[in-house]
């Protein structure tokens, strides 16, 4: 899988075929990282508002972290 960002959202891609697999919205302002977490299914991304979110890619599940302290939501 292949993470892009462009504005407020992340694109999910799959490598083998170049299909596309998802989009994720980060709130409203524009995506400046991405990054995926070591167990493959999870990245976070980062945004011009200082939030960062991590995502669960099959799921869709996010849970919002604020940079002075992470606060996790359920599904």
């Amino acid at each position: 899988m292949l993470l892009s960002a462009s504005g407020n959202r992340v694109w999910v891609w799959d490598m083998n075929t170049g299909a596309f697999v998802r989009h994720f919205t980060h709130r409203r302002q524009p995506v400046l990282a991405v990054a995926w977490l070591p167990d493959g299914v999870r990245f976070v991304c980062g945004g011009a508002d200082k939030s960062i979110s991590m995502w669960h890619v099959e799921d869709g599940c996010v849970h919002p972290c604020a940079l002075s302290g992470c606060v996790w939501c359920g599904c």
